[in-house]
């Protein structure tokens, strides 16, 4: 996964340098996520990166030098939608389907 992320990231332009640590967070700058954290860094931490989630960042967790997880802001399922929710406040026409001639002649079914 980390050298999909970094090879993404280098079609993007990125040119990363020191050892593959290091060029996960410069990815992770690079790409817009603000900081990857390790595991134990994400557990120590954990209140705290809920507090950054919560103001729209994004914390990559790594396992050594992988990604293996990504904390985002929660972000709850819309409402199903409720049918019959237009019922009275739309209207369609009586020849909604009915053939138009203009129509018919410039994709040449009709003469």
């Amino acid at each position: 996964m980390a050298e999909t992320i970094i090879a993404d990231a280098t079609e993007q332009g990125f040119q990363g340098h020191g050892d593959a640590e290091d060029q996960v967070d410069q990815v992770c700058y690079f790409v817009g996520m603000s900081e990857a954290v390790t595991v134990t860094e994400a557990k120590m931490q954990l209140s705290r990166l809920i507090e950054r989630t919560q103001a729209g960042e994004e914390i990559v967790i790594r396992r050594g030098r992988r990604p293996v997880a990504k904390l985002v802001r929660y972000q709850p399922a819309p409402s199903p939608r409720r049918l019959g929710a237009l019922r009275g406040k739309i209207w369609i026409a009586d020849d909604f389907d009915a053939p138009d001639e203009e129509i018919e002649r410039l994709f040449g079914t009709r003469d």
